[in-house]
């Protein structure tokens, strides 16, 4: 295979990437703003936040089979129609469970296209390059995270719902005009038989363990940072995330650079020390400069572990067990999302949101420690 990793196809998946993923975040910060004019409440805010989280991880499996017996190519088409069929009907919803419905449409389109997406650009890559390919392709996302709300609220406010959802429909529809270009190398034979490991892959259940501690991580920096720096006196806790996602757009691709060199391990294992000491950080002071310096350390530390552990799962299996992995790795992120939002809200609410980040600190750590037993446990 040629090493050259800036194809045609390389750039179309990224760019496609880039539009289904700005197409979410565009309504990331908008949508509780949109039932509560509805006239939902806080608790339906939640709910209509947490089942598209749901949904995504119920069709991760789905996908994982999809995209070995289907295509990688015909699974990520799934996730921008869905994302355009969501976003234009959001306009016309009239009741929350209609947009509980959409949400979970929205659900459906992550679960897919985020599993085809990496698996594609696994296949292609040389795989003395792998790492910095899914580096470069993870930039995507996280650009859109660190400016996709900010643009989504200033649409919101200067032009009202009806068009931030028909642009979000429209970056959507830009992203699935774009997957119809690719190319996939992939066929399935016709005599494959249905496997498990089309599903999820049991050859990558150690490294789950860390992404499962790193994911932990994730949900109380989403979840809790803003309540935190608001409740010591931040009156914009904004510039958080847009450090945080900054260091990671910069991290990414050099960290992929370095997995492929010096090994996945060499940089997802101290990747997720940086990652224990930003979460101690926010633990011990809530103050601006601590904030900003934790959010440095955290970009760091996810932009090292994120694509070193993807590349670390599609390194232990075969090119037909690929889509399983990647389906493997998405339910550790919403797994660990899901229960480190929940199990740092109840330790918030009793003791703190030090003592919440503190949990987190030890866990990553304790991740760690997790990992390498059970590696030598099976030497």
């Amino acid at each position: 295979m040629s090493e050259r990793l800036f194809t045609r196809n390389f750039v179309l998946v990224c760019v496609a990437s880039l539009g289904q993923h700005i197409s979410f975040q565009l309504l990331l910060a908008t949508m509780p703003l949109y039932v509560l004019q509805m006239g939902g409440r806080e608790t339906e805010v939640g709910l209509l936040m947490g089942i598209v989280a749901a949904a995504a991880l119920a069709v991760r499996p789905a996908s994982g089979w999809a995209v070995e017996m289907l295509g990688r190519k015909k699974t990520m088409l799934v996730g921008p129609a869905a994302f355009a069929t969501a976003s234009a009907a959001y306009a016309f919803a009239g009741s929350i469970p209609v947009l509980l419905a959409l949400r979970t449409l929205h659900g459906l389109g992550i679960g897919t296209f985020n599993t085809g997406a990496p698996t594609l650009v696994s296949d292609q890559a040389p795989i003395s390059r792998r790492g910095e390919a899914l580096g470069y392709f993870g930039t995507s996302q996280t650009l859109t995270q660190a400016l996709g709300p900010a643009i989504g609220l200033f649409i919101m406010e200067a032009w009202g719902f009806r068009w931030l959802f028909g642009i979000s429909a429209g970056m959507a529809l830009t992203s699935l005009a774009l997957c119809f270009l690719l190319e996939d190398y992939h066929v399935p034979g016709p005599s494959r038989r249905l496997a498990w490991n089309m599903f999820v892959s049991v050859k990558v259940l150690k490294p789950l363990i860390l992404v499962l501690g790193m994911s932990f991580a994730t949900g109380s920096i989403l979840s809790f940072v803003p309540l935190y720096g608001r409740s010591e006196g931040a009156s914009n806790p904004g510039f958080f995330f847009t450090i945080y996602a900054l260091v990671m757009l910069l991290s990414r691709p050099v960290s992929g650079i370095l997995s492929d060199r010096v090994g996945r391990m060499a940089v997802a294992g101290p990747g997720m020390v940086f990652i224990s000491a930003g979460m101690g950080l926010l633990a011990f002071s809530g103050q601006w400069w601590s904030l900003a310096l934790s959010a440095a350390i955290l970009g760091v530390g996810l932009g090292a572990a994120m694509p070193a552990l993807m590349a670390l799962m599609i390194d232990l299996v075969g090119p037909a067990e690929r889509g399983g992995a990647m389906s493997t790795f998405g339910i550790g992120l919403d797994v660990g999302i899901g229960i480190g939002s929940v199990v740092q809200g109840m330790v918030a609410e009793a003791y703190g949101f030090g003592a919440a980040f503190g949990l987190t600190a030890v866990l990553t750590l304790l991740a760690v420690a997790a990992y390498w037993a059970a590696k030598r446990g099976h030497a």
